[in-house]
């Protein structure tokens, strides 16, 4: 069995899901939102019959993924005694709400510093396009995660949500727009239509180790350029098979 310590990273969770699903190895968690992520990834939390449960090696992975181009979950994987095995994305089967209105969800609070623009300004000329489509645009992030410049109100920002209604809100979403975190690698794996914007002197793969037809990637630098973001924002919403503005 694979054990999460409290406090454990929500893209960890998600690693630790990806890891249990190639291997049928069982995971327990000691925080709820870990293990209501657990649940919607239908993962065996039992714990009759298992011997002394094992951690994985996040922290000594994250340093290696740092310096090299292969994927953070496969970094992991290696790190924790699981060499050899292939990780596909995640699956999650997340109950969606009756009720929920059509809505986009932004999820802007990077992995590791850098992820993200130098600083939230962007976001704010992001969350203003993302109005036009006539829609609800959501906060999402983990607890304590907010972006003081958006002018969003208190009800569409979900930091403090429970976890199921996240992954609800989530799940229900008409389009995705974020950097590498554990609610864009889940969204992906959901089917939802993701526009991803990556830093492009990193490599590609290296936080963001999926490829689908629903996901669109906009490469940014720094310093950013708002016009350029809001450019490549419209192109990829434009491409994507199925989006916000269908």
């Amino acid at each position: 069995m694979i054990w999460l310590p409290a406090r454990t990273k929500l893209y960890d969770v998600v690693v630790a899901i990806q890891i249990a699903q190639a291997t049928g190895e069982k995971v327990a968690a000691a925080d709820p939102d870990s293990t209501a992520l657990l649940e919607c990834a239908g993962v065996d939390a039992s714990v009759r019959g298992v011997g002394d449960p094992k951690t994985l090696s996040f922290g000594r992975a994250f340093v290696l993924a740092s310096k090299d181009s292969v994927p953070y979950p496969a970094v992991v994987a290696a790190e924790s005694g699981f060499s050899g095995i292939t990780l596909d994305k995640p699956k999650f089967n997340v109950p969606v709400r009756e009720g929920l209105p059509r809505a986009i969800s932004m999820c802007p609070f990077p992995i590791v510093a850098g992820l993200s623009f130098e600083d939230n300004r962007p976001w704010a000329f992001v969350h203003q396009h993302l109005k036009t489509y006539g829609q609800d645009v959501l906060l999402v992030g983990d607890h304590n995660e907010w972006l003081d410049n958006c002018p969003l109100p208190e009800c569409d920002i979900l930091s403090e949500a429970p976890m199921p209604l996240k992954l609800s809100y989530l799940a229900a979403s008409t389009l995705v727009v974020g950097v590498p975190n554990a609610w864009t690698w889940v969204a992906t794996a959901l089917g939802v239509p993701v526009v991803l914007f990556y830093p492009d002197w990193m490599p590609i793969h290296r936080w963001f180790p999926f490829e689908e037809n629903n996901l669109g990637r906009a490469l940014f630098s720094h310093p950013t350029e708002v016009p350029m973001v809001l450019a490549a924002l419209r192109q990829l919403i434009a491409a994507l098979p199925a989006t916000a503005t269908a």
